[in-house]
């Protein structure tokens, strides 16, 4: 067992301890949340990014006459503007959802329901985490560094997620490939 291999564990007994403590119900709402907002940001951080501009100024490092020719062949006002508008509506969105959803909590209170609600909450998070470590080690996978190959081959977590959960696996590579071509 080596470092990878501790914190993968860590993280997923922290997950789980978490989703435990939180319940399906506000685990789902956090979950639906992430990708409600990503996708409402998506949709309509263009439409916000003009209003952004006219109400925050561009830091002076955009403006420092060494970096300014750079900055304006890369259009980096435009990607700050996109950037701030991005995050204005994922954590607007996010924000009044995991309201709404901690409403919803209170209805799991009732005695029966709580712990189902606990214990349904810790697999849903324990299975969200276990995805995303999925995702984090197919691209830890493609990072140039030996060092980091190294600690990756000598994981047990590494060879678990890469080559044992093969359906998941194998969907992700051909995503990957299709990506690339």
């Amino acid at each position: 067992m080596n470092t990878i291999d501790l914190i993968c564990l860590i993280v997923l007994v922290i997950y789980t301890i978490r989703g435990f403590v939180r319940g399906l119900i506000r685990q789902m709402v956090s979950a639906a949340s992430f990708f409600i907002a990503v996708f409402a940001a998506y949709r309509y951080f263009a439409a916000l990014a003009p209003i952004v501009k006219s109400y925050i100024p561009l830091p002076a490092f955009f403006h420092d006459t060494s970096y300014s020719t750079f900055i304006n062949q890369l259009d980096f006002p435009m990607y700050f503007y996109n950037a701030i508008a991005f995050f204005l509506i994922f954590f607007s969105v996010r924000l009044a959802i995991v309201i709404v959803g901690s409403l919803l909590h209170f209805a799991s209170k009732v005695p029966g329901i709580h712990i189902a609600d606990q214990l349904l909450g810790a697999l849903l998070a324990f299975a969200e985490m276990f995805l995303l470590m999925i995702v984090v080690f197919h691209v830890l996978i493609i990072v140039p560094s030996p060092k980091l190959q190294l600690l990756l081959k000598q994981s047990y977590a590494s060879d678990f997620f890469l080559h044992h959960v093969s359906v998941l696996s194998q969907k992700l590579l051909d995503l990957w490939k299709m990506r690339n071509t």
